[in-house]
């Protein structure tokens, strides 16, 4: 499903409204502890939204499924499809829906229209993200030279997909797989409690693949962040394909008791 979903994804050019901020208003903003996006009317354009989520659509309907062979994911696809081509579904309210985690909207909409709503949220999911990466990009810079000390994105508000060693002196940043921002983070500190006592921070690696990360645990929160080394920044188009590369550390993690974000925010 990535393989197929991601490359139209990477390869959209949504028509946003770019962010009425100056420089001084962002920074302003950061140092309140608010995201950028947090709180602005995210406008985009309903036409290029709607022939993306057709797109995305498209692609599964052929994908084939291992543990669906009656094809059902591929019929749900194609409802989504025709829904979308009749104009019965606003792409816009969509992914505004989503950027703002009101799932009750997605699945109200999805149930009008008699479709998949964990589809369709997942469609508008992938979307949402070149939207964000337009929205993000004019911002970058400055989210790399502020102080965020955060596992939030300060431009998107979606939680640190994972870490980075950047560079020579091997410099710790935060990634998101949401807009692709990039922030510099303590190396010594939880990103979700902010625990510093390095005898309750350690890490681990997998031995079979030691090559391919790291995870940073805190005994305090019981959090975890998977960290890879890179000499630049991950560009946005492959952090997924980061995150599926290194799946067999989320499951070394958990295993271990661990939860992405520690138990304080997963409850």
């Amino acid at each position: 499903m990535y393989a197929a979903l991601l490359p139209v994804v990477n390869e959209a050019d949504l028509r946003v409204v770019p962010l009425k901020l100056t420089p001084d208003e962002a920074r302003a903003k950061l140092k309140s502890g608010v995201p950028l996006l947090d709180g602005t009317a995210l406008a985009l354009d309903d036409a290029s939204a709607r022939q993306l989520l057709i797109r995305l659509a498209r692609c599964l309907e052929t994908v084939p499924h291992a543990a669906d062979p009656a094809s059902t994911r591929a019929v749900a696809a194609r409802q989504i499809r025709d829904r979308l081509e009749e104009g019965r579904l606003e792409a816009a309210v969509l992914l505004q829906q989503v950027g703002a985690g009101d799932e009750a909207g997605v699945i109200a909409a999805a149930e009008a229209e008699h479709l998949e709503p964990a589809l369709l949220w997942t469609l508008a999911r992938h979307a949402l993200r070149s939207a964000l990466r337009e929205w993000a990009r004019p911002w970058l810079d400055l989210a790399g030279n502020v102080a965020w000390p955060r596992s939030d994105c300060l431009i998107c508000g979606a939680s640190a997909l994972l870490g980075e060693l950047q560079g020579n002196e091997a410099e710790k940043h935060l990634r998101c797989g949401q807009c692709g921002a990039d922030w510099p983070i303590r190396r010594l500190q939880c990103v979700f409690c902010g625990n510093d006592d390095h005898r309750t921070l350690r890490y681990f690696y997998s031995e079979d693949q030691p090559s391919s990360g790291r995870v940073d645990v805190c005994e305090r929160c019981h959090g975890y962040l998977k960290i890879i080394t890179t000499f630049a920044p991950t560009l946005f188009e492959e952090l997924l394909y980061q995150d599926l590369a290194t799946v067999h550390l989320d499951y070394m993690a958990q295993a271990q008791g661990y939860m992405p974000g520690g138990k304080a925010q997963t409850g």
